[in-house]
């Protein structure tokens, strides 16, 4: 309820906030996802590059890519061959060989994934294959083989471990570096990984904003202005 943010080309937006204060309600209602999630009510008004118009992204849909929260992938498929697929399904036009090579390629690296896993199998509960860290960065490099201008991220670190963790949000970093537009929603990141965003934008119960701005910024916003006491050793 009247939020606003802004996520300018080459900077890393991270929504945050308790469970059910509806980061991922948000995220879905800005990309034309939410029809799964309820009835959608108000006004919605998007601009891209100075462009204002009502409702969605959906319109841009060539230009966006969004990774879930749950992994979607053919599990008999190997990393390798999910990539490829992906990126011939998403390609306006037939690439060669050495194309769909030089795409794949370039994804595995940016999401840091070793040569050994290209050709193992995704797998699943009863089909061994990749692990859970490695499943999140597949599903990343599914969704960065299209080039898109503006990536969402609904909890890619989730289950993660700290290190797995920073891998994913490395590559992201990498991927702002190159000029892509990244929101990525986050749950109780480390402390390392909040300052390494451009802003973040904290949801409140009710979804509504409680802080837009730099990482630097929010612990004297909720201390020093609004008076909580942050406990001694704590993550900020």
């Amino acid at each position: 309820k009247d939020v606003s943010a802004a996520c300018a080309s080459g900077e890393v937006l991270a929504v945050m906030g308790p469970s059910g204060a509806g980061k991922t309600s948000l995220m879905n209602a800005i990309a034309g996802r939410a029809s799964g999630y309820g009835i959608t009510d108000g006004e919605l008004k998007v601009a891209v590059d100075g462009a204002a118009a009502e409702g969605a992204l959906d319109r841009w849909s060539q230009l966006c890519a969004f990774v879930p929260q749950d992994d979607v992938m053919l599990p008999e498929l190997t990393v390798r061959q999910s990539l490829e697929l992906y990126a011939s399904l998403r390609s306006p036009a037939p690439l060669s060989r050495a194309q769909l090579d030089r795409k794949v390629l370039r994804a595995l690296e940016t999401v840091k994934l070793r040569p050994a896993t290209w050709d193992t199998v995704i797998g699943d509960a009863e089909r061994r294959g990749i692990s859970g860290g490695q499943k999140k960065r597949v599903n990343i490099a599914m969704e960065i083989i299209a080039d898109p201008a503006l990536l969402f991220l609904d909890e890619p670190t989730s289950g993660l471990d700290s290190t797995t963790s920073a891998h994913v949000v490395d590559a992201l970093l990498q991927l702002a570096h190159r000029g892509v537009n990244v929101v990525v929603v986050l749950h109780q990141p480390s402390f390392s990984i909040f300052r390494s965003f451009t802003h973040v934008l904290f949801l409140g119960v009710g979804g509504r904003t409680t802080y837009l701005g730099p990482p630097a910024g929010a612990e004297a916003h909720f201390t020093a202005a609004l008076g909580f006491e942050l406990p001694e050793f704590a993550n900020p």
